[in-house]
């Protein structure tokens, strides 16, 4: 049995100009959502660090998003927003994810689709890459038992920190209000006009909260205990495939590219760069 999570439509649109290093698919049609995750066997873990950091641009491994279900394109719009920034963006199949050393020379990981199976090996590897000092960002969804939602929960609480979901909140849950540096840096985006359903919750000191609807958070940064790894997950993926009739996304998937940035290994950094995460 499938659940399907019909999209809304704004009457307003506004045109941007972004580099496509990629043509996107069509967004048309329903999200369709499939089952929950079969488990499978960790890989052995092996030495892992990301490679040198320099200012300038980031090489960024996206995970695909389009093998799962069909129209399905958060992959390419990842790609066409850090592309547009500058950064090298690579979308990579699912088994990029066999082993964490698929991964040397990434500087930032994008898990892209929030609904393809993540296998317990496929978890372990993006759980390595943050425990390895590398800033990541995790697609959810609004049920609690997708792929992305449970692997946020397993991963923060391996890490050290605590996470606990509060359950589906129904409907059209805008305005979504962006909260702390995602609202001003670098660009301004007070809150997004589309967020369509969404998965709520709550956690300990090492998470913070950045996507506010009416009381309930949809969008986290996990910290572990000590660390400047960072994890961001958020738990609609609407307000990504939309992009082209919402600006406002962009420009926070902008701020969110730039917070991954500074969040990449300031002990290899520039002096002002660490200057830059210890102060945020």
């Amino acid at each position: 049995m499938y659940l399907r999570k019909l999209p809304c439509t704004h009457a307003a649109a506004f045109a941007i100009a972004v580099v496509l290093a990629v043509a996107p698919a069509s967004l048309a049609g329903a999200t369709t959502i499939p089952p929950s995750p079969a488990e499978a066997q960790t890989p052995t873990i092996c030495d892992w660090q990301a490679s040198p950091a320099a200012d300038g641009p980031r090489n960024i491994t996206i995970i695909e998003s389009q093998s799962g279900v069909g129209g399905h394109s958060t992959d390419v719009k990842w790609q066409t927003v850090a592309v547009s920034m500058g950064h090298a963006a690579t979308i990579v199949d699912q088994s990029a994810l066999d082993s964490i050393a698929n991964l040397s020379g990434t500087d930032i990981l994008i898990v892209s689709s929030s609904v393809i199976e993540l296998p317990a090996g496929h978890v372990q590897t993006i759980l390595q890459f943050v425990e390895s000092h590398g800033p990541a960002y995790l697609q959810g969804e609004y049920l609690s038992t997708l792929p992305g939602n449970q692997a946020f929960v397993e991963i923060v609480n391996g890490l050290g920190g605590s996470f606990t979901v509060s359950g589906t909140i129904s409907g059209d849950l805008e305005p979504m209000n962006v909260l702390g540096s995602f609202a001003t840096d670098p660009n301004a985006v007070p809150s997004l006009p589309f967020f369509w359903y969404g998965c709520a919750g709550t956690g300990d000191a090492t998470i913070e909260n950045f996507l506010e609807h009416d009381g309930n958070y949809f969008g986290w940064v996990f910290t572990p205990p000590g660390s400047p790894r960072v994890l961001i997950h958020t738990t609609d993926q609407d307000w990504v495939q939309n992009i082209y009739g919402n600006p406002e996304s962009v420009a926070l998937m902008e701020n969110i590219l730039t917070y991954l940035d500074d969040a990449y290994s300031p002990t290899e950094r520039s002096t002002w760069g660490a200057i830059k995460w210890r102060f945020r």
